[in-house]
């Protein structure tokens, strides 16, 4: 079935078709999870078809359960960060429906393994950017702190369009949070660290209309 799905996907069917996104969506409730982890790729490339499906159906939280039951399943434990961890919280943003990705936000991800999951680094920096947003959003402003310095140090020869994103959000969310503006780890990239301090040296309370939150 998931090849069958994933052929499917692929065959220029039209966006959005419902009668798809209804067949992807029990398929992931139903499969094992022994099943789709032997073939990580077809899995994660449906899935990301799926959530395009969705998205342009306009119904992004039909896809939070689908996606949630995808991920848990292409995980081998839950320490394993997948490429779907950021197609299911950019749905959970979309629907503004923030407490249905806090137990997957909460877990601790110590493994980063293409060879199992399929990852790249496009999908790390896109976990920790949508984590951090979603976290943030459910005013949990540590954890969102904690996602989105991970975007900002995770290696990468340049700073791309996700860590500088990221990069503003930190600022951000460190004034509202703390009063003041963070400060980059030492371990930082030296490349990253001199594009992003470049980029938005001089950010401060003011050009983002903060209050004085601290007494």
């Amino acid at each position: 079935m998931l090849f069958l799905l994933d052929a499917q996907s692929r065959s220029g069917i039209n966006a959005g078709d419902l009668n798809f996104v209804d067949n992807a969506s029990r398929f992931f409730r139903l499969c094992a999870g022994t099943q789709i982890r032997l073939a990580p790729e077809i899995t994660v490339h449906l899935g990301k078809s799926l959530k395009e499906h969705i998205l342009a159906a306009g119904c992004p939280r039909v896809g939070i359960l689908p996606l949630l039951n995808a991920l848990r399943k292409l995980q081998p434990n839950r320490e394993h960060v997948t490429p779907l961890h950021a197609d299911f919280f950019q749905v959970c943003l979309l629907s503004k429906v923030y407490n249905a990705a806090h137990e997957v936000l909460l877990d601790d991800i110590f493994d980063v393994d293409p060879h199992t999951t399929c990852m790249t680094p496009t999908d790390l920096f896109s976990y920790c950017y949508y984590g951090g947003m979603l976290a943030a959003g459910s005013k949990m402003y540590s954890r969102a702190l904690e996602l989105l310095m991970q975007a900002l140090t995770a290696p990468a020869v340049v700073a791309n369009a996700i860590v500088l994103a990221a990069y503003k959000k930190l600022i951000l969310i460190s004034l509202i949070h703390s009063g003041k503006s963070i400060s980059l780890p030492k371990f930082t990239s030296a490349r990253v660290k001199y594009l992003l301090e470049s980029r938005w040296q001089g950010v401060s309370r003011a050009e983002y209309c903060l209050p004085n939150t601290r007494s």
